[in-house]
């Protein structure tokens, strides 16, 4: 649990979502299904992004920036390239946690935290898992040209590190341009994405 806990620090953070307006059940559906049925289309999505991690043990925000690559096969690429190099890929059913000249490779079938990881990170990115999904309960609001699912934990284990988890859509494009979590020990990460190229 605990590299399950340090990737998603990585990954994801919250910002206050009370000042938007929360969707109607009707706009929820119509929200979700279209976010879906775009997720469902998509057939590679590559990009950079810039990662602000507030925390406790740091004096002032620290920035990162990376370049992530996904596929519809299950294939995944989330790269930081400053200050530091860290890799998470997934291909043909196997993880590699890649540091440096350091490679450490894992058998997704054999390990359920690192396959959360993935699932987790593809569904993200794409809007996948808006819909049906067993980990988090969603809340969809509206942001003028900007659509937000907030994601709240379900189980008690994940509830232990994550308090909600908001994903930022452009309405027009149904693309994702920012992922945020915020922790339940007050921490937080904010991803931002940029030059989002997707093929459907």
């Amino acid at each position: 649990m605990r590299i399950l806990t340090i990737f998603l620090f990585f990954v994801v953070s919250l910002l206050p979502v009370s000042a938007q307006k929360r969707a109607s059940v009707k706009q929820t559906q119509q929200m979700v299904n279209t976010i879906s049925r775009s997720a469902q289309n998509v057939k590679t999505m590559s990009g950079n992004f810039t990662q602000t991690t507030k925390a406790s043990y740091l004096d002032e925000p620290a920035i990162s920036l990376g370049k992530m690559n996904y596929s519809s096969n299950g294939n995944l690429l989330w790269q930081y390239t400053s200050p530091f190099n860290f890799t998470f890929q997934v291909t043909n059913g196997k993880a590699f946690l890649k540091s440096g000249k350091k490679t450490k490779e894992i058998n997704l079938k054999s390990s359920a935290n690192i396959q959360k990881i993935a699932t987790m990170v593809q569904g993200s990115i794409t809007g996948k898992n808006l819909r049906n999904n067993k980990d988090f309960s969603v809340v969809m609001f509206v942001n003028g040209n900007v659509w937000i699912a907030k994601l709240t934990p379900k189980k008690p284990q994940m509830k232990k590190y994550i308090k909600s988890v908001s994903l930022y859509f452009d309405k027009t494009k149904q693309i994702i341009n920012k992922v945020q979590m915020y922790q339940m020990s007050g921490d937080e990460v904010t991803i931002e994405f940029k030059d989002v190229k997707v093929t459907r």
